[in-house]
Formats: structure tokens, C-alpha cells, sequence
């Protein structure tokens, strides 16, 4: 997400702010999307005026380009303008438009049309835009989902979703760029964005890793030793989430004077989280969880000139309310608030604040755009309010002497686990049993990890052994051995999980009971291990504790032990 331009008295915010959505400004419908959801973008200048675009697509024939101001406290659309497609191209519009800010007077629009992107520049405030001049295409998908203005008068691009993590730099002027950098050959890419931490690019991605619950969370970033659009001239890739069940979602990038930062929601059974990592130069810090519910859908997050960050996003168990909280560090933000409370889906929301952090959020609800202004408003007066921003719990819990009752149980026993908690909150307590698995490497990954063993992976493994040249050349029995004993090779333990145990408990030591049985029946005989992990009232979660313990085979008749 680029920088964008928005103000809030600061911290005296925080009693008005839980109050609730009793004090929510109305929202304004800003035009239509032809049943699209419109996918808007929004920057606000430094007067507080926003500059909104959308795609008017689906059932309006040719599609459009729609653009118009929402001034600071007003009621309505100024100044839209309508952009038909440029003849000959057809009716081919695809993915968000986007609008930045880039200088005094200065409105530059970024849209595509039949697989190429190009833009529409003001430079008399958004009153009068010259022609559309395409600039480049994104691979294949030609659809700059993500886009930042930058570095200088140019704008990197990023598909959201599809193959290779294609990233392209495209100067406002020359020549038409056709090349890109693929960051992840033959990833399958689920979400992306791209953010500018200072004047360099930087690239994050979800890919899903080729094996069950492995979807990651990657980053590059250019090098500056050459074209943006080499991906030599990136940085290796590197992690930030891995082994996810479900892919990380609405991948935000938002920098500005308080340095990069990454939003994105993980999904996880009762517990889906808004997070918040700052970008160090290096590698991305811890996650913030700047949510409070635990069914959530799309988000988005912004740094206005300021350098306050602005996370908006829609909260499925609030009747699909749009929640705001802000922060002016990424680490310490405040009681997330309502700022839209009907009981609509947001789709695509998008916010931005003036440097004085007042502002905006708009989203897509059907067949019309809508915006509401970054409200309830503790003061309209200007500085930083009487007291600081609350300070928020970033200490993890510390679990210690995580131990069971027996370590040796008979079929269908049970068993207690005890540990001792430094603070209250939510234990997670996790029992795997050891299985039979392989050493294969997955999709995109330098080292082989243990997975366990099925008849499709068995079967994926002899066919790969198969093709080496030591195992071509000989036949018969021989050939046979020889794939036994590589496959021996690869052969190794691993862990599946067998049953979850959740339990609230309070600081000091606290017990756990299982009672020896998963939907009524007993544990198999075999080898377990317990895991545990202890999340606090603040999202902060402790470092896992393990204990391990066996289940004896069932005893046969008439044999003792």
C-alpha cells in the first residue's frame, strides 16, 4: 500500500473510542459499481479531501474508470469523472484501480485495460486528467492488484493472486515495459502485495507449499544493484509465516516516515487475528495482533504523512461491522473501534488519513461504493491530545514443568497434564502421536522435511528415485534392492496430531485432564508427545513446553505382562 496522505487528536481518543459505533459518522454512497463491489482505492491530501477510484464493471457496457473527491465532512461525490475504455481495447477491465498523491496538485491514476495497465495524470488537483498511456503489463495476469508510486516518478506493481509472484517497475514516461521479476518460479501465489521500505521496493507473498497445511508467508526485497525488474537483483527469499492450515490473508504493506509495515490475517479455528510486523531492513519483527474478535474477512492498513498506521477491516462476529484501530508505532494501538455498523459485508476496504490523521475508509457493498470518515472523533482541535496512546501487553506468558500423571498408559486411560503459568489466559494443549514418515522436500524448499507416510507420497518417492541414474542402469532384483534401500534412506519419524484440549487457566499452576479416549475410542498403542501453549488476554502466546508419554498395546487374553 503507498503512503497516503490524512487528523486525529491522538490519545485522549481512547474513553471515546470503546464507546462504541454510537458516535460513527453516516456513510456516503459515492457511485455505482455495476454489481461489481467496485474494488476502491482512496488517498486523501493535505486539506483532508479524499481522492476515490473504482472499476464501474459488471453490466455496464463498455466498463469504466470512476473518479470523484469526498471533501472533509462532506455529504457527497465532487467533481466525478466517468473513463470509458480507450477504443479498440475491448471490455476488459480487471483488478483495483489505484490513486496516488505524489506532489502538490498532483492526482495520478493507475487502471487497466486488456491486460496492460497504464495511468491518467491531474495536475490541477483531480479537476481535469489527460489521456491514458500504458506503461506496462504484469506478465500474463496484467492486473496490478498491489501497487506503490515509486521509487521516483515510476510505480511497482504486484498481481495479487496467480503464478510467480511477478513484481514490475514502470516509469510514468519511455518506453512500455514488458519484463518483470518472477520472485517465486511456479509458486502458486495466493495473496501479495508490494510496499517501499524508505525508496526500495519490498515484495510479500503467500504460496502454498505443495503439501497439507503448508501454505507460507515470504518476502523479498531489491537489492538496488540493478533493474527492478531482474529477480537476480532481489534478496533470497526468506519466511515470515510457515506450516499455515489456511493461507494468510489480506496482505497489506503500508510504509511512510515510521518505516514499513506488514498487515495480514491468519485463519485459525476460533481464533482468526489481524497482525501487524515491522519491516527492519532484514527480516520483519514480531506479529501484533491489533484485532479483538475471532471471525474476521477483509482488511487493509495505511500510514498516513504523519506517520500514523490505520488498520481498518470487516469483523464477522459484530453483524460484519467495520472496525478502525491506529497506532503511531505499530506496537502500542488503541481499542479497536465501529466506524460502520450496518450489517453489510465490506468488500475490498481500503482507509487513508491527511498528515494531520483524519480521514477515510471506503469498501465495496454490491452495486455501489460507500466511504465514512475515520469516526467517532475525540476533538477536531489539532495536537497530540492530553496523554499518550494506552500502552499495550507485548510480555509472553512463561509456562515451565509441563508434566503427566503416568507416562506409561494402558488403552483408554486417562491422564492429567500439569504446568505452571506466569499470568492468566487460554491454554492450548495439543497431543500427537508418532507416525511412520519420508524426508521429501517440498514445493519451493532448499532442505527435505519429514512428512508422514501415505501410499501417494510412498508411491511420488520410488517414482522419483526411480528416474536416478544409479537405479536406470541396473534391472530385476537388483533394481528392486536398490529402491528399498534409498527408500530406507528417506524413511524417518514424524508427528500427527490426535486430539486439541483448550482450557482457561490462571497464573501459578494449573492441570489439564485427558480422558484417555478421541470420540470413544482409545488411543492406539504407540508413542505421544503433549504440547503445550499459553496465549494471554493481549494475543501474546507463550514458547511451547512438550511432555511425552506411551500407550501400551492392548493386552491379549490369557497373556500377562
Amino acid at each position: 500500500m503507498a503512503l497516503r496522505g490524512g487528523f486525529l487528536a491522538a490519545a485522549a481518543a481512547v474513553a471515546l473510542l470503546c464507546a462504541g459505533p454510537a458516535g460513527a459518522a453516516a456513510p456516503v454512497t459515492l457511485g455505482p459499481t455495476g454489481n461489481s463491489n467496485g474494488e476502491p482505492d482512496i488517498a486523501v491530501d493535505g486539506s483532508g479531501r479524499a481522492h476515490v477510484t473504482w472499476y464501474n464493471g459488471e453490466g455496464s457496457s463498455p466498463a469504466t474508470t470512476r473518479y470523484c473527491q469526498l471533501p472533509r465532512g462532506g455529504t457527497g461525490c465532487v467533481n466525478p469523472k466517468v473513463f470509458e475504455l480507450t477504443p479498440g481495447q475491448g471490455n476488459n477491465r480487471f483488478g483495483r484501480p489505484h490513486v496516488f498523491l505524489p506532489g502538490a496538485g498532483r492526482v495520478v491514476l493507475l487502471e487497466t485495460q486488456n491486460f496492460d495497465y497504464g495511468v491518467r495524470q491531474s495536475t490541477d488537483g483531480g479537476l481535469n486528467f489527460g489521456g491514458f498511456g500504458e506503461i506496462g503489463n504484469v506478465g500474463f495476469s496484467g492486473v496490478p492488484d498491489e501497487a506503490v508510486f515509486g521509487p521516483g516518478e515510476s510505480v511497482t506493481v504486484m498481481p495479487e493472486v496467480g503464478e510467480g509472484a511477478q513484481v514490475q517497475n514502470a516509469p510514468l514516461s519511455g518506453s512500455f515495459q514488458e519484463e518483470e521479476a518472477v520472485l517465486d518460479p511456479g509458486g502458486l501465489i495466493n495473496q501479495g502485495a508490494v510496499g517501499l521500505d524508505g525508496a526500495t521496493p519490498v515484495a510479500v507473498y503467500t504460496d502454498f507449499g505443495g503439501t497439507d497445511d503448508d501454505y507460507e508467508l515470504s518476502w523479498r526485497k531489491y537489492d538496488g544493484s540493478g533493474s527492478i525488474n531482474l529477480a537476480s537483483n532481489w534478496t533470497p527469499e526468506q519466511l515470515i509465516e510457515d506450516n499455515q492450515k489456511f493461507p494468510p490473508d489480506s496482505v497489506s504493506l503500508a510504509g511512510g516516515p515510521s518505516g514499513l509495515f506488514l498487515l495480514y490475517s491468519l485463519e485459525r479455528p476460533g481464533n482468526d487475528a489481524f497482525v501487524v510486523r515491522k519491516f527492519t531492513g532484514s527480516s520483519f519483527g514480531p506479529a501484533i495482533t491489533v484485532s479483538d474478535s475471532t471471525s474476521l474477512t477483509d482488511g487493509d492498513l495505511t500510514q498516513d504523512g504523519g506517520g500514523r498506521l490505520h488498520a481498518v477491516w470487516n469483523d464477522n462476529n459484530r453483524n460484519d461491522n467495520l472496525r478502525w484501530t491506529f497506532s503511531d508505532d505499530g506496537l502500542n494501538w488503541t481499542p479497536p473501534v465501529t466506524i460502520h455498523a450496518e450489517n453489510v459485508d465490506h468488500f475490498n476496504p481500503r482507509v487513508a488519513a491527511a498528515p494531520d490523521h483524519r480521514g477515510f475508509a471506503v469498501w465495496g457493498e454490491g452495486d455501489a461504493v460507500r466511504a465514512v470518515p475515520l469516526e467517532p472523533l475525540p476533538t477536531d482541535g489539532p495536537g497530540p491530545g492530553p496523554g499518550p496512546l494506552p500502552v499495550r501487553d507485548t510480555v509472553s506468558p512463561a509456562t515451565s514443568g509441563l508434566s503427566v500423571s503416568d507416562s506409561t498408559l494402558k488403552p483408554g486411560q486417562g491422564a492429567r497434564f500439569r504446568f505452571r503459568s506466569s499470568e492468566p489466559g487460554r491454554a492450548l494443549l495439543v497431543i500427537d502421536r508418532a507416525v511412520a514418515g519420508l524426508k521429501l522436500k517440498a514445493k519451493g524448499k532448499r532442505k527435505a522435511s519429514c512428512f508422514a507416510e501415505t501410499k501417494k507420497r510412498l508411491a511420488g518417492l520410488r517414482k522419483q528415485l526411480a528416474k536416478r541414474g544409479d537405479v536406470k542402469r541396473l534391472s530385476g532384483k537388483r533394481r528392486a534392492k536398490k529402491l528399498r534401500a534409498l527408500v530406507k534412506k528417506r524413511r524417518c519419524t514424524t508427528w500427527k496430531k490426535v486430539t486439541a484440549l483448550r482450557r482457561g487457566i490462571q497464573a501459578g499452576v494449573n492441570s489439564i485432564v485427558f480422558g484417555g479416549k478421541v470420540n470413544g475410542r482409545a488411543l492406539k498403542s504407540g508413542r505421544y508427545r503433549a504440547v503445550l501453549i499459553v496465549t494471554d488476554a493481549a494475543g501474546n502466546a507463550s514458547r511451547k513446553q512438550v511432555t511425552n508419554f506411551k500407550v501400551l498395546a492392548k493386552r491379549k487374553k490369557g497373556v500377562r505382562r
